[in-house]
């Protein structure tokens, strides 16, 4: 599944001084927050048969990007919405890290040590087809450096 149909970072390398980073916090918050404002306004997007990105928020150094599963999750055992759930993480953190790779292989340095400066997090919050939470699903830089 498509984790985020558009996703950018700006790639800069972190300063020593506490003041260049947080310059650099600066930027990077208002790059998300601006990113999130115009790709909302393309939003809802149809990312596979049964899943719709509605919504993306920039709060708190969390990219929330939230979901709509035209599944009725009342319908399902816990035990399913669980397996479902550990079946997106994989494929979506699988995904994540195709992003956070550059051209020759190799896992973005200066995109990890940014997500572990900032606290930054991706989160993927899903609904049912009634609206209802089903499940979320959170990563931070930990899940992307062996």
């Amino acid at each position: 599944m498509i984790l985020f149909a558009l996703f950018t970072f700006q790639t800069t390398t972190f300063g020593q001084s506490s003041v260049q980073i947080n310059e650099l916090k600066s930027s990077i918050k208002e790059t998300y927050t601006n990113f999130c404002i115009d790709f909302n306004k393309q939003l809802p997007i149809q990312v596979d048969e049964l899943t719709t990105l509605m919504s993306v928020v920039f709060i708190n150094w969390k990219l929330t990007c939230n979901y709509r599963i035209d599944i009725d999750f009342r319908e399902i055992t816990d035990l399913e919405i669980q397996e479902f759930a550990a079946a997106t993480k994989k494929e979506s953190k699988e995904n994540i890290r195709r992003m956070l790779t550059n051209s020759y292989g190799n896992l973005s340095v200066s995109l990890v040590e940014m997500m572990r400066l900032t606290g930054f997090k991706f989160v993927q919050r899903y609904l049912d087809t009634n609206g209802m939470f089903a499940f979320m699903l959170e990563y931070d830089y930990k899940d992307f450096v062996k």
